[in-house]
Formats: C-alpha cells, structure tokens, sequence
C-alpha cells in the first residue's frame, strides 16, 4: 500500500514534514548529481511549478508517458514546496546544487548560485521515497502514543474502579448507594 505524500503531510502535519525535511537531504558528488537526465534545472532562489511547466516541456512531456508518472510529478511538486517553505533551515551554503528525485528518476535540481565562480563538488539528495518512510513513521508513532493515551487512561480508570469498590466494600458501604458514602 502506497502512501499518498500528500495526504501524510495532512496527518503528520505540516510544520512536523518541514522538521523532517532537512535531516533526510544527504551529501553527495556532483558528478552524481549531473549525470542523470533531470526533468528540471533551475536556480535555488526562485519557486517554480512544475505542473505549469510540463505541457510546454517535452522531456518532461516524455516523463509523463512511464506509468503513474503524473502522480509522482504531483508529490514531487508538494515535496518541492514543502522544500520552499523550509529551505532555510537546510544547510546549502557548501554545495552545488539540490537535487530531489523520485527514485532516481523525475530529478529535480536547483543550482545553487554561489557555487557557479568555485564548484564545491558536493551536491544535496533528497528521495522522495525517504521522506515518505519518514512521514510514515512518524504517523505510526502519532497513532501509538493516541492509542497508548486512550489504553492508559482506560486501564487507570478501570482500576479506579476496583479500588473505589474495594474501599467502600471495605467500609461496609454498598457501592450502588451512594448517599451512604456522603452522610445522607
């Protein structure tokens, strides 16, 4: 079962994704980085819809033929903007470019302008599949720590209970007379 991005951000919300985001971006070559065919260069400072862009594109007109690819370009556009939204917080200073992808596939890259005088040969990766593991887990352990508040407050509740009713069997006091209890 595939997870819609999407629909994660909405149930992780989306200041917990833009937390997530800058740990999962990791250091590589820019060999690595240049060597595949992106679907989109362009410059670090400027937001860009793709969904704009695709009907005039044609390598991206040839994307868009593989199969569920319109949905991957769909959640690489909500991972781009969620990049927008946190980009500050993500250490770019030292590298050239930026590229999210969708297992190597639908590359994205952002040049990073700083680095067109000297090259710093480090470029940033993010896959889109790893936020959305990312994203996954930390719905997983929302749901736990819901379900373990809900199971804690029964258990306490219920034993309550039984200590409640110990304490007035003790007492003498029927439990389902509770007037005797007050004073009536």
């Amino acid at each position: 079962m595939v997870y819609s991005i999407d629909n994660l951000i909405q149930q992780c919300g989306k200041q917990t994704a833009m937390d997530i985001l800058p740990s999962l971006f990791i250091k590589i070559n820019t060999s690595s980085a240049v060597e595949k065919m992106s679907m989109l260069d362009y410059e670090y400072d400027v937001f860009f819809n793709i969904s704009s862009y695709m009907v005039t594109n044609e390598l991206i007109k040839a994307y868009i033929n593989k199969e569920n690819s319109t949905e991957y370009v769909q959640e690489l556009m909500s991972v781009i903007s969620l990049f927008y939204n946190c980009r500050n917080s993500i250490d770019s200073a030292d590298v050239d470019y930026i590229v999210i992808s969708y297992l190597g596939d639908f590359q994205v890259r952002f040049k990073n302008k700083s680095a067109t005088d000297k090259p710093y040969g480090k470029s940033l990766y993010l896959d889109m599949q790893s936020l959305r593991i990312a994203l996954i887990d930390e719905y997983t352990i929302q749901i736990w720590r819901r379900n373990y508040m809900v199971f804690r407050n029964g258990v306490k509740m219920i034993g309550g209970y039984f200590a409640l009713k110990y304490v007035l069997d003790y007492f003498g006091i029927n439990y389902y007379n509770w007037s005797g209890l007050i004073g009536m």
